[in-house]
């Protein structure tokens, strides 16, 4: 799976931290579900409020999802890329894999 992240008009500190942040946020997001994802592609850039965080996810299949929101600031818009991924699988209709269940060794 590619993760691509998008901030150029970031300040040069700011991009590689959103790159590195944004990047683990989202791979975390992405990981458990059973749909399997050819490419994640972030865009974040500023606005007049804050920052805007776009996110495009392509599947396997072909298919292409995306989702958007406003953030207050780059923090903010880490885990709003996170879960505009989320809410953007979940809208195309993926499910998150099931997690093995601990076993209890007495």
């Amino acid at each position: 799976m590619e993760i691509r992240i998008d901030a150029r008009d970031l300040d040069f500190e700011l991009d590689a931290l959103a790159r590195s942040f944004v990047g683990a946020t989202v791979a975390h997001a992405v990981r458990h579900h059973e749909e399997p994802i050819a490419r994640v592609r972030v865009v974040l850039s500023r606005t007049d409020g804050g920052v805007r965080c776009a996110v495009g996810v392509r599947l396997r299949s072909g298919a292409w999802v995306c989702d958007f929101a406003r953030a207050g600031d780059l923090s903010e818009a880490v885990q709003t890329a996170s879960d505009r991924v989320e809410v953007a699988l979940h809208r195309h209709g993926a499910r998150p894999a099931p997690r093995p269940h601990a076993s209890r060794a007495a």
